[in-house]
This record gives structure tokens, C-alpha cells and sequence, in this order.
């Protein structure tokens, strides 16, 4: 089997170009998080052990590409380089092919084959394995199994051989066994490669069901929107799943977080149902943010009809790629915090750093999303770019990116002091205050003066 490298910093499409690599190209890929990783790779190897290297575009603002179009070929003339995204900037590097959309993995395995020589035939003629990994997390809501379902004790150690055991016979009921085994520490149960497709529609179908029902009650609507959520954040870059059920999905929680804002009359009353739900932080993080913006636009001159719906839309997919991240630390309560902790990776802090970037490139391919929602989502940390976060908010940013900054604060702000104290209670002047302590530019004080006439508070 052939080897090539991928870089990529992004951990939730690192198991989809695994896969279809390997099922469609016959190659094996060796993934790392930045470019001297790859090229610490490429020395210790040699020269002729891999044929390949690919490398998001946007990887440390365009530096990891040229790293690699000028080092890693400097080791071996035959070493092809593709970029996955456009050039930076719009600057082509020579030697380099360019993918525009790595999302979506059938334009990238095109090029890649021609590049290699491999013939549509060849691909053709490559036989997916027979049981396929799906993520636990998504059937969760089951009641029954939908298929046979199959364990691989092996999956995470890299030399083992496969090894597959039946864990449930299709209509079994999953009770409370799904959630013991994650407990385990196991990531995915393998499902016969024909019910895949099957299964994700399933599970997407399960959702709008819930969502679409004005009778269901609130609290498995909320636990319906966590789902989607989570669901949407394994599945983003699968080719089988198109845009238009990302849309479909994603713009139904988004009115049903509208929904629940509206129905919610105390941001006390919120906090308890949501708590008591024991949502995800970025789910919960992203309602309750909402629920402040929506206020705050009530209260402000050039508010608007229709910028509610832009901000909660922005604040569905604003961490849309931090949810795998997030969920494996269940007290999480600050990205900061995270970031500057120990409890991730390397690989993950580097997805930290660059989330809003990464879900505004999400949501531009996405047919129905609101003009000036992608902006909200590129600056909801305070950086044009969407890379990094920062302690000195401009004032350049566009007046609902500061509202939603503002927002995104003051949630994170009640949920850090609700995780150390219980009985804490919101005091509207001491949040204002703190506020005004880390946002000092007038535009950003005019909200936070805003909070004062919020009702609910």
C-alpha cells in the first residue's frame, strides 16, 4: 500500500480522507498537525517512503504550505504536494496542486488519482471493507437497533489486527448499552457498509421529527437540539451527506432556539431548564448567548427585524468544530480555559485556535445562510481572520460581531460562576461592570449599557 501524509488540523475529517484514501486510492495516510511534524516524518522514513503530501491551504496563515512546497521537496524531487483550498491570498505556490473544497472528499479523490495515475477503473475495481465505523454518539437516540451492530476492540491500537464481535442484533433494544459502552472509551461501532447511509439518514430524520413536532415537550426538544448539533459536527466533510440536510437540520434547531428564547421569560428560568438538561457547554453556551443577543437588539436604535435570527443562526454553527473537543471535557464552562489548560492535545488546541474560521468556511457553502452570518461566526473572538483569540477587542468589527462578542461574554461569564457556585444568582450591575472592565471602546459600552433594560436579567 502506498503512504502519504496529510496535514490537517482538523481531527473530524481525518478519519474520512483515512477511509476513503485508503478504500479508493490503496493508500495508507499518515496524519500530523503541522509542517515540521511532516517533515521530521520525511527524514526519519526517507525520502521515497511516501508519494504524497496534503495540506490545508490556511494552515498557520498560508506559512505551513510554503514550509512544505520548499523543505519537503528539497528532500525528494518526487514528493507531489497538493494544497487542499485555495492559495492564500491568492498566491500559487509552483509544483503544488490546488483543491478548492476538501469538504467534499469526491473533489479530492479525483485529482489526487490522476495525479498518482490511478484509473477510474482501478478505483472501481477497490471493494469497501465489509463493516464500516460510525461514531457512537449518533445512536444514542435509537430505541432499537437499526442494524447488527459490531465492536472492534483493536480500534485504537495502530499494529492489532481488526477484530469484530457483535455487541447488538438488529431491533435489539440499545436501553442504556450505548452510552456504557462510550463509557469505555471505544469511539465508533462498525455497521455493515450498505446500512451506512441508511443510518446517518436515520438519525437526521429522527431529529427533524422531534424539531417539526409543536407538541413535543421542551425538554426533548432541547435534548434533540444538542443532538443535531453533535450530530452535524461528526458528519461535516462526509461526502454521502449532502449540504442541503446539513441546511435542513442545522436551520431547524436554529428556529427552534428561537423558539425556546421566546418561551423562556426569566434568563433564571433558562439557566435551570438548561442545566437540568445537562446539554453540552456549546450548545448550552450558544442558547443562552442567544437569548442575551436577542435582548440586547430589542434595546439598541439601528436594531433590526431579522438580526435575531442572524445572531442565534450564528451562534448554532459558531463551535460547531469544538463539540467533539468540548464533549470529551463535560465541566468546560471557557475556551480560554481550555486553551490554556492541559486537558488537550496539541492537534486539538490548534483546532481551538482555529474554530470560527473553520465554521465560516462551514457555513458560506451552506445555500440559506443569512447574508452577514459567516461575518458574526469569523469575528465572534475578536479576530478578523477567525484564528486566535484576543484580550483587545477592535472596534473595527461590524456592530452584530460586537453584539455577539458582548453576548458570548456574559454567557460564558453566568456559566463559569454557576459551575463554582450552585445558589449563584445573576446580578445584572456586577456582569456590567466586569464587561465593562474587558471591553473599554465606546461602541462596545453602548451594549454592555444595553444589558441595564434586558428583561429577565
Amino acid at each position: 500500500m502506498s503512504k502519504a501524509i496529510l496535514i490537517l488540523n482538523r481531527p473530524m475529517l481525518e478519519d474520512v480522507y483515512r477511509v476513503n484514501f485508503k478504500n479508493y486510492l490503496d493508500i495508507d495516510l499518515e496524519c500530523t498537525s503541522n509542517a515540521e511534524e511532516a517533515i521530521a516524518l520525511t527524514k526519519k522514513h526517507g525520502p521515497n517512503h511516501y508519494s504524497l503530501v496534503l495540506v490545508l491551504t490556511d494552515l498557520d496563515s498560508g506559512r505551513g504550505i510554503e514550509t512544505v512546497a520548499t523543505k519537503l521537496t528539497e528532500l525528494t524531487n518526487d514528493l507531489k504536494v497538493i494544497g487542499l483550498g485555495s492559495p492564500v491570498a491568492g498566491k500559487s505556490l509552483p509544483d503544488v496542486t490546488y483543491i478548492d473544497d476538501p469538504y467534499e472528499l469526491k473533489n479530492v479523490i479525483a485529482p489526487v488519482a490522476r495525479l498518482l495515475g490511478i484509473t477510474a477503473k482501478e478505483m472501481a475495481a477497490k471493494e469497501v471493507p465489509p463493516l464500516v465505523p460510525v461514531p457512537l454518539k449518533l445512536f444514542l437516540h435509537f430505541i432499537k437497533a437499526p442494524c447488527d451492530l459490531y465492536l472492534n476492540y483493536q480500534e485504537e491500537k495502530s499494529d492489532a489486527k481488526e477484530s469484530y464481535s457483535l455487541f447488538m442484533k438488529i431491533g435489539t433494544s440499545t436501553e442504556e448499552r450505548i452510552q456504557k459502552q462510550m463509557n469505555t472509551g471505544l469511539k465508533n461501532l462498525y455497521i455493515p457498509k450498505e446500512h451506512r447511509l441508511n443510518i446517518i439518514n436515520l438519525a437526521s430524520e429522527t431529529l427533524v421529527h422531534v424539531l417539526k413536532n409543536e407538541q413535543a415537550p421542551i425538554d426533548e426538544k432541547l435534548d434533540s437540539l444538542d443532538k443535531g448539533l453533535n450530530l452535524l459536527s461528526e458528519y461535516i466533510g462526509l461526502k454521502e451527506i449532502p449540504k442541503d440536510k446539513i441546511q435542513e437540520l442545522g436551520s431547524l434547531c436554529v428556529s427552534e432556539m428561537q423558539s425556546t428564547v421566546k418561551k423562556i421569560p426569566k434568563i433564571r428560568e433558562l439557566i435551570i431548564m438548561l442545566l437540568q438538561n445537562k446539554a453540552s457547554f456549546t450548545f448550552t453556551h450558544s442558547i443562552l448567548s442567544s437569548y442575551i443577543a436577542e435582548a440586547i437588539i430589542e434595546q439598541m436604535p439601528w436594531g433590526a427585524k431579522g438580526q435575531s435570527e442572524k445572531l442565534s443562526y450564528a451562534f448554532f454553527f459558531h463551535d460547531i468544530f469544538l463539540t467533539p473537543i468540548i464533549n470529551k471535557i463535560p465541566d468546560t464552562t471557557s475556551e480560554e480555559e481550555l486553551l490554556f489548560g492541559e486537558q488537550l492535545s496539541e492537534k486539538e488546541k490548534e483546532i481551538l485556535l482555529q474554530h470560527a474560521r473553520m465554521a465560516h468556511d462551514l457555513v458560506v457553502t451552506l445555500p440559506q445562510t443569512p447574508v452577514g452570518a459567516e461575518t458574526i461566526i469569523m469575528q465572534h473572538h475578536g479576530s478578523r481572520g477567525g484564528v486566535d483569540f484576543t484580550t483587545d477587542y477592535p472596534d473595527y468589527l461590524a456592530p452584530l460581531s460586537k453584539v455577539a462578542i458582548i453576548s458570548h461574554a456574559v454567557a460564558e461569564l453566568i456559566l463559569e460562576n454557576k459551575k463554582d457556585n450552585q445558589n449563584y444568582e445573576v446580578e445584572i450591575k456586577s456582569i456590567m461592570n466586569e464587561m465593562k472592565e474587558r471591553f473599554r471602546r465606546p461602541t462596545y459600552l453602548k451594549i454592555i449599557e444595553a444589558l441595564v433594560k434586558v428583561k429577565g436579567f
